[in-house]
């Protein structure tokens, strides 16, 4: 796994400084450091090689060998127990905090790296190296590299599959992926195992704890086992200082807190993460209280899982509007108007991303912030999630048929999240943190105003009603001069706004597509009769096809929490025009929807 695009690699640890433990406190000692951070394993990434320097309380440290991008840190400080220092890269405020190894033979930090929506194992150690490319990764044992192994062989045929766009060459890989993932369900389990009892280094031992953790409820295993390696996975973290031992305690009691098997276990976890959270901020406090609750529901504790209930509803709204009043953080200017008196094409704007994926942050917000900016007479906004980089609840089948359908045509365009384009064309690609978010504002407001000068020969206008469940459309289609095969129509049901908190610590999500009439195929316009197409679709029938969906996805990649937002209100109809030939869309509409649920 590469380091994510929203952490630049090599560059995020610029300042740090490596430790000696003497008198108790810590003390710096001159000479060359290694930055590395594991993604979510025990692989061993070299960031930065650094040069320190002591000059009193005051420390000079020169990057040797850290990468392209640019970085700013400030405020490094030790309060002689504890390392601190705060980095600014990639447009993205980040922390470094670290303690000193005090039983490796040199000096050694263990520490974490990354913000409070993500949080990774980090290290500082001293090397005589002088180049990031002749450092050594730490040496894995031989039950974790075959675990890595035949855990990692579905991943590879699918990320193959996801790139494949021919269809019978991407069924075999998919077909392989299977294959691949049943062998790995059967024997994981008892690799892990061999981890933890074995021989190997407590790295190894902390991430294969956490998988047996989460894969406890389904295998059934025992309590006393499920404690031990809770337990085991809360104190390694403790030695990387209070930061990470406080975020590996909220991710333990919210694994146990989603299996309700584990109920036993997961209550006492998350009164912890509850108790150390009391002074946190509040995003961690009601992080902590979701994985209360569920326990308390998971135990049948009626009565306190009421209260726990109402003092989460009043946190969860303080965090809405909060989060409201920063987000975005800068006030969009309203688009003015089209200069050409002729010009009437409505631009569509269609952006992949991913709750779990922090360089989307940009794209998100910039989207929202364009929401703000222009009517949808002038901008259609279309929002599709993907499981990239982590699985994500708004995912669903239709949002991947249209990334498919995207793909086969513009391979290159089309390579991750977030990703984005305007009529069916991809431009402006990239995102980053929320401190990139105006200048993608900026980027994709110059692309749309240059439209928006443009006229089309079609125009679209229709209605959409609401009558207990089942949704009806008209649309009345005019203006084609040459209706072909290749041309279609497609409507898009959309949720207008969704409160979701994943990985990237976005609290709502926009414009996002939850299902298609037709599926990804739409419809003919020479099926149409005198233009004129009416379609239905019934939101109980969405519901369960979204539930069926992720129940089934859930099997080979957990969620991080159990949130399944499903409600469907405040939602909306998109038409579009579109040749499936070239992509381009050559004309839409957004539809209110009388009678929806706000």
């Amino acid at each position: 796994m590469s380091l994510p695009r929203c952490l630049s690699a090599a560059v995020v640890f610029a300042a740090l400084a490596g430790s000696l433990h003497a008198a108790d406190k810590l003390v710096l000692k001159d000479g060359n450091y290694l930055l590395s951070y594991n993604p979510g394993s025990p692989a061993q990434v070299p960031l930065a090689l650094l040069k320190v320097a002591s000059k009193g309380e005051k420390y000079d440290v020169e990057v040797l060998d850290g990468g392209q991008a640019a970085w700013k840190v400030a405020n490094f400080k030790t309060d002689g127990k504890l390392f601190t220092a705060d980095v600014e890269t990639a447009g993205n405020k980040l922390k470094f905090e670290g303690i000193t190894d005090a039983k490796a033979k040199e000096p050694a930090v263990l520490g974490s790296f990354g913000d409070d929506g993500r949080l990774f194992r980090a290290t500082l150690t001293f090397t005589e190296d002088e180049k990031l490319g002749t450092a050594k990764a730490p040496k894995l044992s031989d039950d974790q590299l075959a675990l890595n192994k035949i855990r990692s062989a579905a991943n590879v045929f699918r990320g193959q599959a996801q790139r494949e766009t021919d269809a019978d060459k991407r069924r075999e890989l998919l077909e392989k992926a299977a294959e691949a993932q049943k062998e790995a369900e059967a024997k994981v389990p008892g690799l892990l195992l061999k981890v933890i009892d074995g021989e190997t280094d407590g790295l190894s031992k902390f991430f294969a704890g956490q998988e047996l953790l989460i894969a406890a409820g389904k295998a059934k295993s025992s309590v006393k086992d499920v404690a031990k390696w809770a337990e085991g996975v809360v104190t390694y973290a403790a030695a990387h200082g209070p930061r990470f031992e406080q975020d590996t305690l909220f991710k333990v009691a919210e694994i146990l807190a989603a299996q309700p098997a584990l109920a036993e276990v997961s209550l006492g976890y998350a009164q912890k993460a509850v108790k150390i959270a009391e002074k946190s901020a509040v995003g961690k406090q009601v992080r902590a209280i979701k994985a209360l609750l569920a326990a308390q529901k998971a135990s049948k504790m009626t009565m306190e899982a009421a209260a726990t209930e109402a003092t989460l509803a009043k946190l969860e709204l303080a965090l809405d509007v909060e989060y409201k009043k920063a987000v975005p953080p800068f006030k969009p200017a309203k688009y003015e108007g089209r200069k050409e008196k002729d010009a009437n094409r409505v631009v569509v704007f269609e952006l992949f991303t991913g709750a779990q994926c922090p360089p989307c942050v940009a794209a998100d917000v910039a989207f929202d912030a364009l929401e703000k900016a222009y009517e949808p007479k002038d901008l259609v906004l279309i929002q599709y999630h993907m499981h990239i980089p982590g699985p994500d609840p708004l995912t669903n089948l239709d949002s991947i048929s249209r990334w498919d359908y995207y793909l086969k045509k513009f391979p290159e365009g089309i390579r991750g999240t977030p990703s984005t384009l305007f009529n069916g064309k991809p431009d402006a690609g990239g995102g980053g943190g929320m401190a990139n978010a105006k200048s993608k504002f900026d980027q994709y407001a110059k692309l749309i105003d240059k439209v928006l000068e443009e006229k089309s020969d079609v125009k679209l206008e229709g209605a959409a009603a609401l009558i207990g469940e089942n949704l009806s459309v008209n649309l009345k289609v005019a203006g084609l001069k040459d209706p072909s095969a290749d041309l279609k129509v497609r409507l898009l049901l959309v949720e207008e706004e969704i409160r979701y908190v994943g990985g990237n610590q976005l609290r709502f999500h926009h414009q996002v597509v939850r299902s298609q009439f037709a599926k990804a195929d739409g419809f003919s316009v020479k099926d149409l009769k005198d233009g004129v197409l009416t379609a239905k679709l019934n939101l109980d029938d969405v519901r369960k096809d979204l539930a069926k969906y992720l129940e089934s996805y859930e099997k080979t990649r957990p969620f991080p929490n159990a949130d399944r937002p499903m409600a469907l209100k405040k939602i909306k109809v998109i038409a579009l025009i579109q040749d499936d030939e070239s992509k381009e869309i050559l004309q839409a509409i957004q539809l209110d929807v009388t009678g929806a649920k706000s």
